[in-house]
């Protein structure tokens, strides 16, 4: 496992890397109120991964916001929960 910081860019294609391949990631923003969110590699959209925020009760998100490569992940979207522009956001990384 990797714990790990990395500032968000807005840009879709944001690739993060980690000395392993992930299959569960869990992302949050450091300097927010913002939620948990854990992705894994059984929760696929289309490849994307889709997520569950941690400190709610929803049921899992339809959308795939990472993709879970053999170096790290690939944020695939610009939403602000995980990828705003100049936002710090912490990870951790498991195998």
């Amino acid at each position: 496992s990797t714990i790990g910081t990395y500032t968000g860019n807005a840009t879709v294609g944001h690739a993060i890397s980690t000395p392993f391949a992930p299959t569960w990631v869990m992302i949050k923003r450091t300097n927010n109120t913002g939620d948990w969110q854990v992705f894994d590699s059984q929760r696929l959209n289309g490849g994307n991964c889709r997520y569950v925020s941690i400190n709610w009760d929803g049921a899992e998100s339809a959308l795939g916001y990472i993709t879970l490569t053999a170096t790290g992940f690939t944020i695939t979207t610009t939403a602000g929960t995980i990828n705003e522009l100049g936002e710090k956001m912490l990870y951790y990384a498991h195998a």
